[in-house]
């Protein structure tokens, strides 16, 4: 955890002396994909992911929304029928997926001590470092982009999970103009939530 802290800090230093790969904040459509370990059917949940630098991020979907900042995470699960509860997990925030992903790479996609990047036309590969594989469990991240490398161009983002679990991101309708607050990164539970800590 230290490690990584100290690998944001240098990031965020780097991005001084360079122009930014990824804005302060940004809005986009997205679609997570994987293969269900139960029963190897491929899983497609849509919704919309918001993002502001460092650290704060939000995936809001009909199955679920999870809101992340610096300290605190929340996993909220609504009802499945009327009148129930829904569920809420408040956890610690730790680094890992693609939350950790963005702030690591908004300075750039250039190798460095952290990772190592191979392009490829339109395709960018990301190979942590084995430190950062342990703390973000992820081994590699792929970005692909529609026209050239850059953020507005992004269409998918696979992740290479060190438990050996694979999984696809697909983006539309990016919107770098949409503005967010730290506090728009706190998760209030409705009425009827059991909540857990």
């Amino acid at each position: 955890m230290k490690s990584l802290i100290i690998t944001l800090i240098f990031l965020s230093l780097a991005t001084q002396a360079k122009g930014n790969f990824l804005p302060n904040s940004f809005q986009a459509n997205y679609e997570t994909r994987y293969k269900s370990i139960y029963s190897g059917k491929m899983k497609k949940i849509p919704g919309k992911m918001e993002y502001l630098y460092p650290g704060r991020f939000s995936l809001l979907g009909k199955a679920a929304t999870i809101v992340r900042n610096p300290q605190k995470t929340w996993y909220y699960t609504p009802p499945g029928l009327e009148g129930e509860e829904g569920q809420l997990t408040i956890t610690t925030t730790r680094p890992g997926d693609i939350f950790s992903l963005f702030d690591m790479i908004r300075n750039g996609l250039h190798s460095n001590k952290n990772f190592k990047v191979k392009k490829n036309k339109n395709i960018a590969e990301l190979t942590f470092s084995k430190e950062l594989q342990k703390e973000l469990n992820l081994i590699k991240a792929t970005l692909y982009f529609k026209n050239s490398i850059r953020f507005m161009d992004l269409i998918k983002i696979e992740l290479n999970e060190a438990s050996g679990k694979n999984k696809a991101y697909y983006f539309s309708k990016i919107d770098t103009s949409k503005k967010f607050k730290k506090s728009h990164f706190i998760f209030t539970p409705p009425k009827k939530t059991r909540i857990t800590q």
